[in-house]
């Protein structure tokens, strides 16, 4: 009966007849992995009647992380360790070989071969790990690594490195992360290319309008090291606001004073507000100004305004809304609760 089975069922039996049965390869647990990878490692002894733990030689260790290797070539663990292993005995193109491997299949890894490119004093292939790492990983962590790239590349002179086109990839590949930006600004400033500083500064103000007051004081920076004040001035005037804090008010001011230029600037929005009493851009600066001007008992905003409603015929909802919100700041009320009546 046996053989009458085999001989009816010879068509299905066929492949493995031929062929013989494919190779079994049984499931390791990762505890299995991890114990195996110990006792390859480790050998217990005993001293003064008690167990303890020593290490195998580096030879050794090596042979056995080996024969696992051979069970497990794609295993994390083992890779990392045989490594590690080639590393120690000098090994040094295995221990690279394998860390390759090993960021193939993991790319957090990535780590360990720029660690080891660093350590073989191989600053340029680190560069190249590090600027794959800075592309894939998450966004928070990319300032991070950006900054020990270009710290990298400063202090080996990795020239590909350190130029606007790796400067502007970066960016292209960075639109949504700010601190990226203001590291390029930043390391670019330092270099004294103020040229592609001041573009990326003036990129980034675009981009985050959150971070608008620092990216305006970086422009404002560079533009003054290049030798440019009356357009930093006309940047920072432009971006005036009257609803600064105090200490951003206050650095406007101080700008213009390092310049000379505060006093003039006071003259010229009172000649502007006394030509044209119901200016109202004028009126709020003026109104403003008088804190900052160094003149004794003129900082009442109060006659401003009152010039301005009696001179002004025609006004927005914005232009009521902040004379309200400036003149209740100023502890104005009365005054503010009728401009809040206009606009209601």
């Amino acid at each position: 009966m046996f053989s009458v089975f085999l001989f009816l069922n010879g068509a299905e039996f066929a492949p493995l007849l031929t062929h013989g049965f494919p190779p079994f390869t049984p499931k390791v647990s990762a505890e299995d992995t991890a114990n195996e990878i110990e006792n390859a490692l480790f050998t217990r002894q005993e001293f003064f009647g008690a167990d303890a733990i020593v290490p195998l030689p580096t030879f050794e260790a090596r042979a056995k992380i080996s024969e696992l290797y051979e069970r497990q070539p794609n295993n994390p663990n083992i890779l990392e360790k045989l490594a590690e292993l080639d590393e120690k005995l000098s090994r040094f193109d295995e221990a690279e070989k394998f860390t390759i491997r090993l960021a193939e299949i993991d790319s957090a890894k990535n780590e360990n071969l720029a660690a080891f490119y660093h350590r073989r004093a191989q600053f340029e292939k680190e560069a190249g790990v590090l600027r794959k790492i800075l592309f894939s990983i998450d966004a928070e962590k990319r300032p991070a690594v950006f900054e020990k790239l270009i710290d990298l590349a400063r202090t080996h002179d990795l020239k590909s490195y350190l130029d606007a086109d790796f400067y502007a990839e970066v960016a292209r590949e960075n639109t949504d992360v700010y601190p990226i930006f203001e590291k390029l600004i930043d390391n670019l400033t330092e270099e004294k290319n103020y040229a592609e500083a001041l573009n990326f500064a003036r990129q980034a103000k675009a981009q985050f309008p959150e971070n608008g007051g620092v990216l305006l004081e970086k422009e404002i920076d560079i533009l003054l090291e290049m030798n440019k004040p009356r357009e930093a001035e006309a940047i920072y005037r432009a971006a005036f606001d009257p609803f600064w804090s105090e200490i951003e008010a206050q650095k406007f001011y101080d700008f213009l004073n390092r310049l000379d230029r505060l006093r003039a600037y006071g003259a010229e929005i009172k000649a502007a507000f006394k030509k044209n009493p119901a200016d109202f851009d004028a009126g709020v600066r003026l109104a403003l100004y008088q804190n900052h001007d160094y003149e004794y008992g003129n900082d009442e905003i109060t006659p401003v305004f009152l010039r301005l409603e009696q001179s002004k015929k025609n006004w927005t909802t914005g232009e009521l809304v902040t004379a309200a919100r400036l003149l209740l700041r100023a502890g104005e009320a009365d005054l503010a609760a009728r401009f809040l009546y206009t606009l209601y």
